[in-house]
């Protein structure tokens, strides 16, 4: 099919056996542009063209008795018109050619690489705010004025990366790393921690002046940095290693009967916003102020293509709830319950690094509280680094 033909739109004209012979003539006398024909099994022609061709050649077919039969009539004319009374199919199509328009001139994503202890909304806030974001226009996209201000901003970041291909703009940083605690030269002795029983000495340097069973302070002297040799004399070395030590430790819990709790009152505000390459078109609006205190939720639903691919588009939903607060009233059993819930919160943080033998919880109830005591007995490292300066002597190593 002729590309004009589609667009201008066509028709197919059968022309009646008896009168193919005039047909020619009247194409020949009134100078008709070439007209595609075929031949029919009956001896007849069908003809093809543009609709305002077709307009004329009726006219003229009529004025000398030549007959015609329309057989089709097609063509983006005829496509539009079919469809006049679908206005949303108009619609989709006018922002289908601009999502195209747009998908090659802005910014749809941005993948960040190499996060660990910072999130990545972190890394997209700096970013943002350094001018790159999901919507900005390529054209003004300057890659490298991204990453000096980035470098200049953003405190938590050491490196950056920013590679843009096609649409999309890779990101790969490195955080910066907190200068680890350390002792002037790896000089320090290791001290206790905390009072307890020493079971075990693991040491790498350094002389150990404890024994296993000795009862230890906090603060006392487990492993020196100094070493007395016979040939040698006194040697200043990093004492290094590990005192496992038994403890004896307590936590204490206290939940109140009375608290204040948060109740919904049920009036509630609720803004729809399409998210479009980064700006925000408002599609409905609650009216009236809420009084109160209240709670702001946001919902962002992200659209996706089907293989999971990600778009810039999507709706934000924006809830706002009010509510007020309430004393309410526990008794001794709900309180006890809680206290017990945040217990076994706090042993298990503190385990992380121990190994718990034994505890022993006793409860009491006051007019007002509930109260938890757990004493425990645990087994940890006990040995922490205490750095000490000496002058004009020189580090050993072993």
């Amino acid at each position: 099919m002729r590309a004009d033909h589609w667009l201008l739109g066509y028709e197919d004209i059968e022309i009646l056996p008896q009168h193919a012979a005039c047909f020619l003539n009247l194409c020949r006398s009134a100078s008709y542009p070439y007209l595609p024909l075929r031949r029919t099994c009956g001896e007849g022609m069908i003809v093809r063209c543009r609709l305002t061709t077709a307009s004329r050649l009726r006219r003229d077919c009529a004025v000398r008795g030549i007959g015609l039969r329309l057989l089709r009539r097609g063509g983006l004319p005829t496509l539009t018109h079919r469809y006049r009374a679908r206005f949303g199919l108009l619609i989709g199509a006018l922002l289908g050619a601009l999502l195209l328009y747009l998908s090659s001139s802005v910014l749809w994503d941005i993948r960040i690489e190499g996060t660990q202890s910072v999130s990545e909304q972190y890394v997209r806030e700096q970013l943002a705010a350094c001018g790159l974001t999901v919507g900005t226009p390529l054209r003004d996209t300057d890659t490298r004025e991204v990453e000096n201000r980035m470098l200049r901003s953003a405190d938590r970041i050491a490196w950056i990366s920013v590679n843009v291909k096609g649409t999309v703009a890779y990101v790969q940083i490195r955080e910066l790393q907190a200068p680890e605690s350390a002792v002037d030269d790896g000089i320090a002795n290791l001290v206790a921690a905390c009072d307890a029983q020493i079971v075990e000495l693991k040491p790498i340097s350094g002389s150990v002046v404890v024994e296993v069973g000795q009862t230890v302070r906090r603060g006392a002297l487990l492993i020196s940095g100094i070493r007395d040799s016979a040939t040698q004399g006194y040697r200043i070395i990093g004492a290094q290693g590990e005192v496992i030590g038994r403890t004896e430790e307590s936590i204490a819990i206290q939940i109140p009967y009375a608290v204040e709790q948060k109740v919904y009152t049920g009036a509630e505000k609720c803004e729809k916003s399409l998210i479009f390459f980064g700006k925000s078109i408002k599609l409905s609006k609650s009216t009236g102020i809420m009084g109160g205190s209240c709670d702001t939720i946001y919902m962002m639903e992200n659209w996706a293509l089907p293989g999971g691919v990600s778009l810039p588009i999507g709706v934000l939903r924006t809830t706002v709830r009010e509510y007020c607060t309430q004393t309410v009233e526990r008794t001794r059993e709900q309180a006890y319950d809680e206290a017990m819930v945040a217990l076994n919160a706090a042993l298990r943080e503190r385990a992380q690094d121990a190994l718990l033998l034994s505890k022993t919880v006793r409860v009491s109830y006051s007019p007002t509280h509930c109260t938890l005591l757990c004493e425990y007995s645990c087994l940890r490292n006990i040995a922490i680094s205490q750095p000490f300066y000496v002058t004009g002597q020189e580090t050993a190593t072993e």
